[in-house]
């Protein structure tokens, strides 16, 4: 790009070649086409070659806790004279545009996005979502939202009382979070705040996270869950292959109870005698006094049986 002192005009060349200027009357500003700014996405000490180089995005979730996102994001110049003669107008140099909206934009951004989440909601499968939101707001424009009160189900460690003395006890509740819930138009599609990169033609090319860094306490409880989550596996897979020792045990204490009338044995019969009380008249108090102690031990085990047989389960 060049521009005259003397009349204010400006030439804009795309492409590499020769070009005329007026001496001393001219000054030339030169705009790389395309851009990446990384933020702290250096993973095993892998350098990137970036136009800047910066620390990780401070952000903070719906619920309070915080991280660090390494993120980088590839931005290109539009190629239309007009917008880049205004892109000029208004920032006057390659380094201040970058300074002053490339990066401040992507930071905005990245902040505003994270709040539509909880910590546990974007460590637990939420990142990817995240990154789709994130590079539609760069290029699209900000959604317009609302600040609520929403139901939000979360593990969190179980408050030490006099009922609870383990301070890493894990809990599960529902807890009222203020999030930013995206507002809708009457076709269904979310509404949106002005791009500022739209007035310069500026395009997002690519978006790509890191590592996500959470803060210690969050990153206490994902660790605490996470090992819960293999407790309760490992106790269900033992519950699966345990052997079914109480329908073996009812069968043999119910062999036990039946005894010998499954041989086709006939039972013994004991041999009572009757007897003629004084004065009972026509014997109306004849009685059986051989067969009477025989039915109380009969009586004694069988419900000795269905006592055991209940503590058995059967």
């Amino acid at each position: 790009m060049v521009q005259d002192t003397l009349f204010g005009t400006i030439r804009v060349f795309t492409e590499p070649g020769l070009h005329f200027k007026v001496p001393f009357f001219s000054n030339v500003y030169t705009y790389n086409q395309a851009m990446t700014l990384s933020f702290g996405n250096q993973e095993s000490g892998e350098k990137i070659k970036s136009t800047r180089q910066l620390g990780e995005v401070e952000v903070q979730f719906a619920d309070t806790y915080t991280a660090r996102i390494p993120a980088t994001f590839r931005f290109r110049l539009s190629a239309d004279p007009e917008k880049i003669v205004a892109m000029h107008r208004e920032f006057r140099s390659y380094d201040n545009l970058i300074d002053s909206l490339l990066i401040k934009n992507a930071k905005n951004v990245t902040v505003v996005t994270a709040t539509q989440y909880t910590g546990e909601e974007f460590f637990q499968g939420g990142l990817n979502k995240f990154k789709v939101q994130l590079e539609d707001q760069l290029q699209n424009g900000l959604y317009e939202t609302e600040r609520q009160q929403v139901e939000v189900e979360q593990t969190d460690l179980a408050a030490v009382s006099s009922t609870n003395d383990d301070g890493d006890r894990l809990e599960r509740k529902v807890q009222l979070v203020w999030k930013n819930i995206i507002l809708q138009d009457s076709a269904g599609q979310a509404k949106r705040i002005a791009n500022p990169l739209d007035a310069y033609g500026i395009q997002v090319r690519q978006v790509t996270i890191g590592r996500p860094l959470p803060e210690k306490r969050l990153d206490e409880l994902l660790v605490k869950k996470k090992d819960l989550v293999a407790k309760r596996i490992t106790a269900i897979q033992a519950q699966e292959t345990a052997p079914p020792r109480r329908s073996q045990n009812c069968a043999a204490g119910k062999r036990d109870r039946e005894g010998p009338s499954h041989t086709g044995r006939p039972a013994q019969q004991g041999t009572g005698h009757y007897f003629q009380a004084e004065g009972s008249g026509n014997g109306a108090s004849a009685g059986r006094t051989g067969n009477r102690p025989q039915r109380e031990r009969k009586g004694r085990s069988r419900a000795g049986e269905t006592e055991a047989a209940g503590n058995l389960g059967c």
